[in-house]
């Protein structure tokens, strides 16, 4: 079923607020919520006390946790208590009820002192446990009051008996809020303001539970208003607690500061502007997000708002989301004085026999990307004199790369380099067009019959020379820019380290894949028995290791395919790979090897990594002759 873009956003909204729902909370309330009566004693039997459900706070479906404490529940936008020993009960199926963690909660608030300034402000900084949030802004010169406003929940806890299992701890849920209105004004002449906020319910009850100050300091830059504001959960127990420091926690917690009409949130000033210190890094990024207006940032959480023309509400989040700029690998140059899109076959690097040939070819994008440098270099003269040292930087460096391309191209007037970079080429493309149809297989009597049809599916495209497949440009701009460091052992570039940046599913792998096809080519082709490890892949996550050594596989099989037809070239010994992890995912021994595929054949075990050819796409493993599970043949392995 194909789904629609306009589907795939709906989508991805759920899967954002349901992120937002396991990290922050609180949990869903659907149709399938029972209500709790919480007016008296609540008794419960066993199927009854798996249900999900809510109760009504003043008409409003509230939560209700059932199995855990809050701040075990949730991970984030919770203020914890300052100054409190808390003696943490942690149920679990691991932990029995009566088990007990003691987690010491200091405080932890530091000093952030504003340029200038000799008056502090309490604020945390990747603290484990925080009890203090808040952010810093820009308002305008013309703004006369803020409008602040915190709200989250808290958990009361609730008695439940349980037949045959006794009483249990619930904790119903509780909304809050709180709002202040200040006089910025006249607060940047006073310093910094603290002031208690008093916190109400729905029935717009106080909530005296909890103390929640309110620290705001004002700095008046440039006519405008440079603002920190923090909240601080100062909530003192006094005592120690035996699983009750949940009462004390702010959880969902949320600050929204909002100007009145007058006013509005101004760009926050960028670090170049204001003659502060910054490296040479910061400052490039300054340059790249020159354009970009951030109105706040937040202390121990991010903050979000509506890129309206006019911003005049800011919140601070637990889960920050942005929706990046779709990035197109698409690239336009003018050939003949034509614009056109950059479309690099790669079934003519195949049979270009000349350099000439390949030189008509990828010229026009290394002419392309010149011509892009030029017009990017008459643009510095616009910039911010304190960003143009850093924009100079960036197209030396775009410079050094066009000079490693037409190096890289220059190579290939070199009939060994050539011939690597043509079969490099056939290699990609053999196995882009392979494993794309998978090879089938049936049973007749107690014999095992295979399609060999595959043969023309793979073949026949490129011995008709209709093979559209084309490189990206910027992976043949990198494979160009390889191939110095492989073809000159004196290459100074050989001590560089390029890393290609491009979204997922953008074509990355294929680009080195491409480069390590050229090396090992050439290396065999200069010394045809000069056999040995050639490239290490290394990846992050397992199941992405799995994934790439798959199509790393496909790809060893064309060359393969490729050395056997070219065996006075390219020698008599093999191209292979291998993988070394964790037991987990492959055995790291022959014993260990034999061991599992018996499993496999036993139908006890699930089969290798490679679950099908990645060469010719059967299905390796197991093969049910009929539904009874007595009759099996295993294919493949």
């Amino acid at each position: 079923m194909t789904v629609t873009l306009e589907q795939s956003l709906v989508n991805r909204e759920k899967m954002i607020k349901a992120a937002h729902r396991e990290i922050v909370g609180p949990s869903e309330i659907n149709e399938y919520s029972v209500q709790l009566n919480v007016s008296g004693n609540i008794e419960l039997n066993g199927e009854e006390a798996y249900k999900n459900y809510y109760w009504l706070n003043n008409g409003i479906k509230e939560e209700v946790l059932q199995y855990e404490y809050p701040s075990r529940r949730y991970a984030a936008g919770v203020l914890f208590p300052g100054n409190t020993t808390v003696r943490e009960t942690i149920e679990s199926e691991a932990i029995l009820d009566n088990d007990v963690v003691e987690v010491t909660l200091p405080k932890r608030e530091q000093n952030l002192v504003l340029e200038e300034e000799t008056e502090e402000i309490p604020i945390q900084s990747d603290e484990h446990l925080p009890s203090s949030l808040g952010m810093t802004c820009n308002i305008s010169k013309d703004t006369n009051i803020l409008n602040i406003i915190v709200q989250g929940a808290i958990y009361k806890p609730h008695n439940v008996v349980i037949k045959d299992k006794g009483t249990r701890k619930w904790w119903l849920r509780e909304r809050i809020y709180a709002n202040a209105h200040i006089e910025i004004k006249k607060l940047a002449s006073d310093g910094i303001s603290k002031q208690k906020l008093t916190l109400f319910n729905l029935a717009k009850e106080e909530v005296n539970k909890l103390t929640i100050d309110l620290y705001i300091q004002v700095r008046k830059v440039e006519g405008e208003y440079l603002t920190t504001i923090s909240i601080v959960n100062d909530s003192h127990t006094g005592k120690k607690l035996s699983g009750q420091a949940d009462e004390f926690m702010l959880f969902q917690t949320e600050l929204i500061v909002r100007t009145d009409e007058k006013g509005e949130f101004k760009g926050y000033p960028k670090h170049y502007q204001r003659n502060l210190p910054i490296t040479t890094s910061e400052l490039n990024d300054e340059l790249l997000y020159r354009n970009k207006i951030n109105y706040a940032f937040g202390h121990g959480c991010s903050t979000t708002w509506k890129d309206d023309e006019c911003v005049r509400e800011i919140k601070t989040t637990f889960v920050p989301t942005y929706e990046t700029t779709s990035m197109t690998p698409d690239v336009e140059v003018e050939v003949n004085g034509n614009i056109e899109k950059v479309n690099i076959k790669m079934i003519d690097l195949v049979n270009a026999t000349t350099y000439e040939e390949l030189e008509s070819t990828l010229l026009p994008l290394l002419q392309g990307y010149e011509e892009w440098i030029k017009l990017q270099e008459q643009d510095i003269a616009d910039l911010d004199s304190k960003l143009q040292e850093a924009a100079k930087y960036n197209m030396a460096l775009c410079s050094n790369s066009l000079l490693r391309m037409k190096k890289g191209l220059k190579h290939l007037t070199n009939p060994i380099i050539r011939k690597a970079f043509n079969l490099a080429n056939e290699a990609i493309l053999l196995q882009q067009v392979n494993g794309k149809k998978n090879r089938t297989v049936s049973i007749q009597g107690v014999e095992t019959i295979f399609d060999f049809k595959y043969k023309e599916a793979v073949f026949k495209t490129v011995q008709l020379q209709k093979s559209t497949n084309s490189w990206r440009a910027f992976q043949i701009a990198f494979f160009l820019m390889s191939i110095d460091s492989i073809a000159n052992d004196e290459s100074l570039e050989r001590e560089i380290v390029d890393l290609i940046w491009f979204p997922t599913g953008g074509g990355k792998t294929e680009a080195y894949l491409g480069v390590a096809a050229f090396e090992m080519f050439y290396r065999r082709i200069k010394e045809p028995e000069d056999a040995g490890v050639d490239v290490i892949m290394r990846y992050t996550l397992r199941l992405l290791t799995a994934d790439q050594f798959q199509r790393s596989s496909r790809l060893m099989c064309a060359m393969e395919v490729i050395r056997r037809d070219n065996s006075n070239l390219l020698g008599q010994t093999p191209y292979s790979i291998g993988m070394w992890v964790g037991s987990s995912t492959s055995p790291n021994s022959y014993k260990e090897a034999f061991t599992q595929l018996g499993e496999i054949k036993s139908g006890r075990r699930d089969g290798f990594v490679l679950d099908k050819c990645p060469w010719c796409g059967c299905k390796m493993g197991k093969l049910k002759v009929n539904k009874s599970k007595r009759y099996l043949v295993c294919i493949g392995y």
